[in-house]
């Protein structure tokens, strides 16, 4: 499997200028031992028979060919492959603040933190719960669903999934810990996840005889926790540019051109 992932990697890896350490050449694109060895690390390198080797610089002379030749007919030129460069560069950007900047992947959760969080919630642990919900693209959306939702609006409820679950048993910890704060026969939400906005509905809960173990939850616990302050940072760094920064929405286009798409 490694050696596949590197293959892919390589395969797709850019092409480079320079002429120092190069490994191989196709018209005017090279290929360098750095470039090399940041696709397939020294290490990874090592564990490769010299047939794998071999074949991933072949595959990236075959994938080298068909961008010198595509670049020759103009395909480069494209617009839509101008504004898909533009917008995987300005992810890739992106990325790099959230991780240099925003400090994304320092933030840490403690063994103790999640014990507390535990202890103090230990009555959720103790329960099952049935629920409904949906997801929508937009808070908007999700608040309108959520309104007619409390209206008794059937045709709403037709867009709304059911499940019985025990805390950790949802893949959202964000949507999770709305499901399990909501009252019975209450509404939670919107929250907001990576997915959309989730609305939820607590039709019943059950207690259960005794509750769910520390460690058949703390996984769950600690992911909530993770994304918990990982938005924290987010938004209050979003908030600090729109201080900075100037923005605006054009109303009179976005309801003209987009309120309604059909």
């Amino acid at each position: 499997m490694r050696y596949f992932l590197l293959l892919l990697a390589l395969s797709l890896a850019g092409c480079g200028k320079g002429k120092k350490d190069v490994v191989a050449r196709v018209d005017g694109e090279v290929l360098t031992v750095d470039m090399l060895f940041k696709y397939a690390p020294r290490d990874q390198w090592r564990s490769l028979t010299p047939e794998e080797r071999k074949e991933l610089i072949d595959r990236w002379i075959e994938q080298t060919l068909f961008y010198v030749d595509a670049k020759k007919m103009g395909l480069d030129k494209d617009p839509m492959i101008e504004d898909q460069v533009r917008e995987f560069r300005k992810r890739l950007i992106v990325d790099k603040y959230f991780q240099e900047v925003l400090g994304i992947g320092n933030v840490m959760v403690t063994e103790d933190e999640v014990k507390d969080y535990y202890e103090s919630h230990l009555d959720e642990y103790k329960q099952e719960r049935k629920i409904m919900y949906a997801v929508y693209p937009t808070r908007e959306m999700a608040e309108e669903a959520a309104k007619r939702m409390e209206e008794g609006d059937k045709d709403v409820a037709e867009q709304f999934q059911t499940l019985t679950l025990k805390r950790g048993e949802f893949q959202l910890p964000e949507v999770e810990e709305v499901a399990f704060s909501t009252p019975q026969g209450k509404i939670g939400g919107p929250v907001e996840t990576v997915h959309g906005y989730f609305v939820v509905k607590v039709l019943s809960v059950r207690k259960l005889r005794k509750p769910q173990e520390f460690d058949e939850v703390k996984k769950g616990i600690w992911n909530y926790l993770m994304n918990k302050k990982r938005m924290e940072v987010f938004n209050a760094k979003v908030q600090e540019l729109k201080e900075k920064y100037k923005y605006t929405i054009n109303m009179e286009v976005f309801e003209k051109e987009l309120g309604e798409i059909p």
